[in-house]
């Protein structure tokens, strides 16, 4: 997006100079290019259900390139830190948490602009928290507790938050009202308004407000006295920078692109083109808003600060700058925090912790305190078993004091001296915690040695009980299931049982099997009878050969598998009157190897009493004579995945045939269909043999080979002459 350049065609309009930059970042967005550059250029606005359309020069263009870029990478920022947030939280419902912090400090360059005035009332707000909660917040809990306490005077910076942030006289509050202003508003006019609110204000000063500033430049800078020292702001740029360019044009851009992520950071775009919105908030009320947040939540946690103090600005170990280490520890307020921490207490505890923590030292408080004054009388009597002197009236050196609900320790070495007595009662403790741990340990193991002779003499029967009772669980809903417990996994059994259970699990196969048979219908439960056949036979010796799709028989009476059904089954009804067959098993198109040795496209029908040869392209007319089936006398399927079988018969004119399926496999089908009405109808075995070459007899005489062979240069399956007899040729199966 910073490549992007425009050119001025008139005074109010633009153009993009280098489009080939927005190809690329359409290809990025997954958008046209067309509507990113209106984007840029024009801008829609909607008033009372209408819009206008406004052109816009080579500098707000520009603006908004930067808005757009800069909203881009904040809220995909934004998003990513969600995501870890997200990934990273913890349980609320228990336990602490801890949150880190880090903040650089604060900026003086040689120019300071908006960002610098940002990031240092960032550290106004901060110290301003910790003044609250370090300084503040510690004076008054010694007056809050009843303590005598003489105050600490320390520098509250809330002046020059107030400066910075208070409504309508604020520094912010000014930005924004200059930003919002009808006409065209300069930094200059900004400058002047800061100058006749602030004017006065002891922590602000311009070259107008204070002529002998020389520091600062007239009509472009103004001074503010931070806690940390002065800072000069040069005003160029303020008005642009704390305007959010990013219009809804630009946000409907973005949520029309064809990426999710796009349209979750900026919901916004989804609005109507008609519909009014109202105008973006400036980045310096943003920014206000966004501290005000941070510093409500740090207000609710408790604090702990690590300060950095940076000896030099060489980055040397072995230097040290004194002045520049004292302005530090100045302005970050640790002088004022080591004042009060030497004035006040060096430990402070809760009635109810000191007393847990050290009543194992004292006998009135060991094992617990009966005496009057709950908490707090046990603490004083603590108190008095070691002779620690407590505050008096007007009295400064003792050891505790006693709040309302607090003990507050002096000095370190008075707590030192409580801890070193607690270590000491600490061994005669663990001594009887000890005894009481060793007996404990003693009866377990009687119990236990009692228990395990029970366990033994039920241990059998409590294992067999239990996993007939998860058999019986496991089982009792399977006659529901779909799969009725096919997919069930059985319970371990114990070793003993390890036969009988093998003996289960076939009765459930026998089960199962019977009511999967019982719940197809006829049509089904015969095709599975013939797929079982075809099974018995083809099992590890052929692949692929047509078990998971539906066995139709008849395929040539499908107007799907036969444009012509129409035809072929006024042409069977006229077959059936002369030859006088009850019902048709199988056909389908197929090639056969004729005894006039050439390749012919037939329709094969199979029926109960013979097979049909008919020529489909003579209206299914009978092209030879008709095969009985009592002439079957073996049947050959090749083993490899190709529809090609050789059917033996009495007299040596063996049928050399390869069913025309497509991809699908259904020789097997019509192996199982000539063994089935054979063996059902005239009681015949047939010989069954599956090879990679079949052999067959030609014209009752001489044996010959049927091979498949593959070649890239066949489009289409046909037989031709080999030296061994015959050849299937196919296409290249790679």
């Amino acid at each position: 997006l910073g490549n992007i350049e425009f050119e001025e065609i008139s005074s109010e309009d633009c153009a993009v100079h280098n489009k080939h930059v927005l190809e690329d970042i359409a290809v990025v967005l997954r958008t046209d290019a067309r509507a990113i550059e209106k984007a840029l250029t024009h801008r829609i606005v909607a008033a009372r259900g209408q819009t206008i359309e406004k052109q816009l020069t080579v500098a707000q263009a520009s603006f908004a390139r930067d808005a757009l870029a800069k909203a881009m990478y904040s809220r995909i920022f934004d998003f990513i830190v969600k995501r870890i947030n997200k990934a990273l939280a913890a349980d609320q419902s228990r336990g602490f948490r801890i949150g880190v912090l880090d903040i650089y400090g604060f900026e003086i360059f040689e120019s300071n602009s908006f960002e610098q005035l940002c990031i240092n009332y960032c550290n106004e707000k901060l110290q301003q928290l910790f003044i609250e909660l370090v300084l503040k917040r510690e004076q008054e809990e010694y007056r809050s507790e009843g303590i005598t306490w003489q105050d600490v005077q320390y520098f509250n910076n809330k002046v020059i938050c107030d400066l910075v942030e208070q409504p309508r006289v604020g520094i912010l509050a000014i930005l924004d009202e200059k930003c919002l202003m009808v006409g065209r508003m300069t930094d200059g006019n900004f400058l002047e308004h800061l100058d006749q609110v602030a004017g006065r204000h002891a922590h602000y000063s311009s070259r107008q407000t204070n002529s002998k500033d020389t520091s600062c430049r007239r009509d472009l800078d103004f001074r503010l006295r931070h806690f940390a020292g002065d800072v000069v702001y040069s005003v160029e740029g303020f008005l642009e920078k704390n305007k959010d360019m990013l219009f809804q044009d630009l946000k409907r851009l973005l949520y029309n692109c064809d990426r999710n992520l796009l349209k979750e950071i900026f919901p916004e775009g989804a609005q109507d083109i008609t519909a009014v919105t109202r105008r973006p908030m400036s980045a310096g009320k943003a920014f206000k808003l966004s501290m005000n947040e941070l510093v409500n939540q740090m207000a609710s946690k408790e604090p702990f600060y690590i300060r950095c103090i940076k000896p030099n600005e060489t980055k040397s170990s072995t230097s040290f700058d004194v002045e520049r280490v004292s302005h530090q520890i100045r302005y970050l307020g640790l002088i004022e925090n080591v004042r009060v921490r030497r004035a006040g207490y060096a430990n402070r505890q809760p009635f109810e912790h000191f007393v847990l923590r050290y009543k194992l030292a004292c006998p009135e408080t060991w094992p617990n305190y009966r005496g009057p004054g709950g908490d707090k009388g046990a603490s004083k009597a603590i108190c008095r078993y070691f002779k620690l002197t407590t505050a008096a009236s007007n009295s400064k050196e003792h050891d505790v004091a006693f709040g309302h609900t607090k003990l507050f320790i002096s000095h370190p070495q008075t707590l030192a001296m409580l801890e070193r007595q607690r270590e000491a009662g600490i061994p005669a403790l663990v001594v009887r915690l000890q005894a009481h741990w060793r007996s404990w340990l003693a009866r377990r193991y009687f119990r236990r040695l009692r228990a395990v002779f029970i366990i033994k003499q039920r241990f059998k029967k409590y294992k067999l009980q239990r996993f007939f009772k998860k058999v019986f669980r496991t089982f009792s809903n399977v006659a529901r299931d779909p799969k009725l417990g096919k997919d069930t996994k059985w319970p371990a059994p114990p070793k003993v049982l390890r036969p009988f259970v093998r003996h289960l699990k076939q009765i459930h196969r026998v089960w199962r099997a019977n009511k999967i048979v019982r719940s197809l219908s006829e049509e089904e439960q015969a095709e599975m009878r013939m797929k079982i056949i075809a099974y018995t036979i083809l099992k590890g010796k052929k692949k692929n050969w047509g078990y998971n799709r539906a066995w139709r028989g008849d395929y040539l009476a499908l107007s799907s598998e036969n444009r012509m059904s129409q035809m072929y089954n006024a042409s069977l009804a006229h077959l059936k009157e002369t030859e006088g067959f009850s019902r048709v098993l199988f056909s389908s198109f197929a090639l056969k190897w004729a005894t006039s040795q050439k390749c012919q496209n037939r329709a094969l029908v199979v029926t109960d009493k013979a097979i049909f040869k008919l020529d489909a392209t003579k209206r299914f007319k009978l092209s030879t004579k008709s095969i009985s089936l009592r002439q079957i006398e073996a049947i050959s399927v090749v083993s490899e995945p190709v529809d090609l079988m050789v059917i033996r018969l009495k007299g040596g004119r063996d049928l050399v045939v390869s069913l025309l399926a497509g991809s699908e496999q259904r020789s097997s089908e019509l192996m199982a269909v000539l063994i089935q009405c054979l063996y059902r109808d005239h009681q015949k075995v047939v010989k069954i043999d599956v090879d990679e070459a079949p052999q067959y007899v030609h014209k009752g005489i001489k044996t010959h080979t049927v091979v498949v062979r593959e070649s890239p240069e066949v489009e289409d399956r046909r037989f031709v002459k080999a030296p061994s007899g015959v050849a299937l040729m196919i296409p290249s199966r790679r």
